[in-house]
C-alpha cells in the first residue's frame, strides 16, 4: 500500500515594497514561499508603495516607477524612475518618524545602508533587500523562491497550480472568501487543495499616539524588535 503524501503548504504572493505584516504571516504559514515576479505589473496596486506611521499619522511611501500606460511588463521588469530622488526622502521620513522607537538604535545603520546603497535599476532590486532584511529579523527561515526562476510559463490559476506542483506542494494558501478568483475546481483535479489563512489582528505599542493598523512590517519591527510576531496558528487545511 503506497504511503500517504506528506502535507506541504505553499504560499504564493506578489512582491511589494515594504510589505505589511500579513505578507509575512503568509510566509510563516508556508513550507515554501514564492514571490510572483513574472506576472503583469498593475499601476493601481501596492507593488511600489506601503504605509508607515509618522507624527501626522499614516503616511504612504511610494517608489516612482517608469510605467507606460497599458504596459504588459512583468513586476520583475519594471524600472524605478532615476530622475526622482525618492530614496533619500524615504530614508529621511523613516528616520524622523522612528527616531524614538525602541528598536531604532538597533536597526538605523542597517536601514541607512539599504537606502544609501546603489541598487539595480528595477523596482524588485529595492524590494528584495527589504524583504530579506524583514524576513531575517522576523525569524522566518521558510525557503523563498522567485517564480521567474522556476521556469513555469502558464498563467493565472494554472500558474499557481504548476508552482505548487513544482515545489511538491499539496496545499495552496488562500484567504477566506477567495473562491471567486481561486475556484477549487481549478486546483483539486491537479492534486492541490486549499490552506485557508485568516490573518491575525495584531495590536502593539506604536509611536505617535493610538494604534494604526495595516502598516508596513517595518513599523512592527522598529517598535517590537526581532523575533516572529504572535501570528495565529497555521492555516486550516481543506
Amino acid at each position: 500500500m503506497p504511503m500517504a503524501r506528506r502535507e506541504r503548504v505553499i504560499g504564493i504572493v506578489q512582491p511589494t515594497y515594504l510589505p505589511w505584516l500579513p505578507f509575512f504571516e503568509r510566509m510563516a504559514a508556508s513550507d515554501a514561499f514564492v514571490l510572483l515576479d513574472d506576472v503583469e505589473y498593475s499601476k493601481n496596486s501596492a507593488f511600489n508603495r506601503n504605509a508607515i506611521k509618522t507624527a501626522h499619522g499614516r503616511h504612504m511611501l511610494t517608489v516612482p516607477v517608469l510605467y507606460r500606460g497599458a504596459s504588459s511588463r512583468f513586476v520583475g521588469e519594471v524600472e524605478v524612475n532615476p530622475a526622482v530622488a525618492w530614496a533619500r526622502k524615504h530614508w529621511l521620513t523613516i528616520s524622523q518618524s522612528y527616531a524614538h522607537a525602541p528598536y531604532w538604535p538597533r536597526y538605523k545603520d542597517v536601514l541607512a545602508d539599504v537606502y544609501h546603497r546603489a541598487h539595480g535599476p528595477r523596482l524588485i532590486d529595492w524590494m528584495m533587500p527589504m524583504i530579506a532584511f524583514l524576513r531575517k529579523e522576523l525569524a522566518l527561515d521558510v525557503p523563498c523562491h522567485l517564480s521567474s526562476q522556476l521556469g513555469i510559463t502558464t498563467r493565472r490559476n494554472r500558474k499557481l497550480v504548476d508552482i505548487c506542483r513544482a515545489l511538491d506542494g499539496t496545499h495552496f494558501i488562500v484567504k477566506p472568501g477567495s473562491a471567486d478568483y481561486h475556484p477549487p475546481e481549478e486546483f483539486e483535479p491537479h492534486g492541490i487543495r486549499f490552506a485557508v489563512l485568516n490573518y491575525s489582528t495584531l495590536t502593539y505599542r506604536q509611536e505617535h499616539g493610538p494604534f494604526v493598523p495595516g502598516l508596513s512590517a517595518l513599523d512592527y519591527l522598529l517598535n517590537c524588535g526581532p523575533g516572529r510576531p504572535p501570528f495565529a496558528a497555521r492555516a486550516q487545511l481543506t
